[in-house]
């Protein structure tokens, strides 16, 4: 079973997060390659057709998915639909009421068919952001920090195992 988890970061959050899953799933007995987006050829060698499996995340920035992400989905969508596929969002912080991301995600489990979604919260370094960036975290009311769960993160990869290998 070969499973490609591939990932739209921005400043590394969402990428660290996917290396753990990788990691996860390789412990359960999963052949595992992580890769950004902007890795992942539309056909040929490495490209979705390639693997057995996908699991797909994207940053989220005022809940939504990062462009590439999105365009990936979309450009890939009948090769992600003809295997499991698995999406994931990460960095939520600040106010709870605001980790309901990505607006998007009834078109994104549409175009690839995903058997489920779970957001994660990121890690928020205010040295890493623009000035746009910025902005949105104050107005969310956001305090810098690591919120990742990396135990909630592995576990859920594992369960992902799991149902590739029941």
């Amino acid at each position: 079973m070969r499973v490609l988890v591939v990932v739209a970061s921005r400043h590394g959050s969402t990428l660290e997060l996917a290396r753990a899953m990788g990691e996860s799933l390789q412990a359960h007995g999963v052949t595992t390659q992580i890769r950004g987006v902007d890795e992942v050829p539309l056909s040929g060698p490495g490209a979705v057709e390639d693997f057995d499996a996908v699991v797909l995340g994207s940053a989220l920035y005022s809940q939504h998915w990062l462009a590439d992400a999105a365009r990936f989905a979309g450009e890939r969508s009948a090769a992600l639909r003809s295997r499991p596929v698995w999406l994931f969002s990460s960095g939520a912080v600040g106010n709870p009421s605001m980790h309901e991301g990505p607006q998007e995600l009834s078109e994104l489990q549409q175009l690839t068919g995903a058997r489920e979604h779970r957001i994660f919260p990121g890690r928020l370094d205010e040295d890493e952001l623009d000035a746009d960036e910025r902005s949105i975290v104050h107005e969310l009311g956001a305090a810098g920090g690591d919120y990742r769960d990396w135990a909630a993160v592995r576990t859920w990869a594992a369960h992902v195992a799991d149902v590739l290998h029941p």
